[in-house]
């Protein structure tokens, strides 16, 4: 991929101005953000989404999948710190 920075000094004659230009590149490392970041993201996502696919009348259940999805939350945070 070549240099990760590269400078470019040029003059422009019409204006009469100096232009330095950075380029830039910078790699991800995709891996781990698919694993660490997108993926428990997604679960907890679908998980919230669980308790709209579950019966009005089951409440309890409804209560017990929230908690759930708090507890996951709070662990994901304190795993972070």
């Amino acid at each position: 991929m070549g240099s990760p920075c590269t400078l470019h000094i040029f003059f422009l004659p019409a204006t009469g101005y100096s232009v330095l230009q950075i380029v830039m590149s910078f790699q991800r490392h995709t891996g781990y953000f698919l694993i660490q970041i997108y993926l428990p993201c997604t679960l907890l996502v679908v998980l919230s989404w669980v308790g709209f696919w579950l019966n009005r009348e089951a409440t309890s259940d409804r209560v017990g999948l929230g908690k759930k999805n708090r507890v996951v939350r709070k662990k994901r945070r304190r795993k972070r710190n």
